[in-house]
């Protein structure tokens, strides 16, 4: 799974990450936006890389994670999960369309019907292509 062109791949992301957040604190980039996702890049970055290094170490761990990504138990519950997100960011959506609806804002209540038609035609495509292949 892991391999060393992936390893730097997770150590540049690091090097980027350090970079946005040194130039977000130099005032050359917006702090507020580039510095966090610096902080984002640079924490995955060294999280991966933890990972890769451990994978290409302890043949263990390389078992248990080749067979975590090749186990069909596995993929249901990971499909079984992003249904259950879908289904809860529509709701979430809708409620929060309802709520500021009630609370008068109109920007945020368009948001909200954009966010849940959005994704309610997304799944229909999704749909009509996956029952044409099976």
């Amino acid at each position: 799974m892991y391999n060393n062109k992936r390893t730097l791949i997770y150590l540049a992301e690091v090097i980027v990450g350090a970079a946005l957040i040194f130039l977000a604190f130099t005032g050359r980039l917006d702090g507020e936006i580039w510095g966090g996702i610096g902080g984002g890049l640079m924490g995955i970055g060294i999280a991966r890389t933890a990972m890769s290094v451990k994978y290409n170490r302890d043949p263990e761990y390389r078992e248990k994670v080749d067979i975590d990504a090749s186990d069909e138990r596995n993929h249901m519950i990971r499909n079984k999960a992003w249904a259950w997100t879908g289904y809860a960011t529509v709701m979430i959506a809708a409620i929060g369309e309802i709520a500021a609806l009630i609370m008068g804002k109109r920007m945020l209540m368009n948001a909200c019907a954009i966010i849940v038609c959005g994704i309610l035609v997304l799944y229909w495509g999704c749909y009509v292509i996956i029952s044409r292949r099976y």
